[in-house]
């Protein structure tokens, strides 16, 4: 895939979008594993720090998902959506195998009203990125299971500002404004000198597998190739949603990277019960083992943050 970079017109005006409300099946732009166990966990379970910084973190949604209730609030419309275990065959056993899964794809504030996310949440090679633009929204506060949603925690896309997925490079990232400043949510602070070391506590925040948000954490992170100064590697438990995600630093509570992959095998088949378990990798990386996570430093992309936040 070449590079695919969009500075837009008029800072992102859009034209000619195509709004769309087709399939009722949630779809995963990515995926990624289970590092010696699944330490994912409710945000709402974690500490006040934690839940202050994940204020700032939504969930993509897909229009369709939600319908009109009154001034105040949508519906979630449950009965159209699938449960993580129905989705892809997981076995009931399996942790958060019966969570609603309710959208495809992470984004986080980094000013009152752009976003940052992955480039592939948009590129999806179904639609082009102004009408997935247009077809989703961005739900804050999905922190746990809701039949209603208040219309205070979901704004849409208004422009794409800057749009780059370079396979050769690794540059997978979008920076969008949102429909409206968001109130009550601070952007949250970016290590722009940060780099890649393996006694970092980590932790990332999001929504993998579509679900309510979760956070989990591990040590460590580190480079396999020193020439390149845009990708990171860490052994977070991250899946299919997380894309988008911030990943921190514990220590200092700031944004350190943008989580874009992991390994596509995230899926083991139980042929005793004839359905899916999480693949669980014991830490070790290699080509006979599993991949590691891969994120962007946000060092590797300040240039483009700048210039959105500067686009008024």
């Amino acid at each position: 895939m070449g590079l695919v970079a969009i500075f837009l017109s008029a800072c992102g005006k859009k034209k000619n979008l195509v709004t769309s409300t087709t399939s009722p099946k949630i779809e995963f732009y990515n995926a990624c594993i289970v590092w010696n166990g699944d330490s994912r966990e409710e945000i709402t379970r974690s500490s006040y720090n934690d839940r202050l910084a994940a204020k700032s973190v939504a969930l993509m949604m897909p229009n369709w998902a939600m319908s009109d209730y009154d001034h105040f609030q949508k519906r979630v419309r449950t009965e159209n959506l699938y449960t993580v275990g129905e989705l892809v065959n997981l076995c009931t056993h399996e942790k958060f195998a019966n969570e609603f899964s309710y959208g495809n794809c992470t984004g986080f504030l980094v000013d009152k009203d752009i976003m940052l996310t992955a480039g592939h949440c948009f590129d999806d090679g179904v639609d082009n990125i102004h009408a997935n633009c247009d077809k989703y929204s961005w739900v804050f506060d999905m922190d746990s299971d809701q039949k209603y949603i208040p219309e205070s925690n979901i704004y849409g896309c208004k422009e794409v500002l800057i749009h780059s997925v370079n396979s050769t490079t690794g540059e997978d990232f979008t920076l969008f404004r949102l429909d409206r400043n968001v109130r009550g949510r601070r952007p949250l602070k970016i290590d722009y000198d940060y780099r890649p070391n393996l006694t970092t506590d980590m932790a990332i925040i999001g929504h993998p597998l579509g679900m309510k948000k979760m956070i989990a954490k591990d040590k460590g992170s580190f480079k396999l190739d020193r020439n390149d100064d845009m990708s990171f590697y860490y052994l977070l438990d991250t899946f299919p949603s997380n894309s988008g995600s911030p990943i921190f630093d514990q220590q200092t509570g700031k944004v350190i990277g943008l989580h874009v992959a992991g390994d596509r095998n995230y899926l083991t088949k139980d042929e005793k019960n004839n359905c899916m378990k999480y693949t669980n990798c014991t830490g070790t990386v290699g080509p006979d083992s599993c991949a590691p996570s891969k994120g962007i430093l946000l060092s590797s992309i300040k240039n483009y943050i700048d210039s959105a936040r500067s686009c008024q």
